[in-house]
């Protein structure tokens, strides 16, 4: 399981806008066969059997948080 949380407040102290991305590069050892992946704050947009997680942040979220858990529907 791997959880990433981060503040969306820009140097100048406003809330970052909408849609900002964020990647998340997943380790193959750990993530190799496939993951399932849940966000606050936020939303994932990348296929489950990608190496690279992409999340864009919600309007006015303060922060977001993504965890992700290993999952076997990439394997073969």
């Amino acid at each position: 399981m791997l959880e990433y949380a981060w503040s969306t407040t820009r140097p100048d102290g406003d809330v970052a806008r909408d849609g900002l991305p964020t990647t998340i590069v997943l380790p193959p050892s750990a993530f190799g066969a496939g993951w399932s992946a849940d966000a606050s704050g936020g939303r994932v947009l990348s296929e489950p059997c990608t190496r690279v997680i992409a999340v864009f942040n919600d309007a006015e979220a303060a922060r977001v948080t993504v965890r992700v858990a290993p999952d076997t529907g990439c394997a073969g």
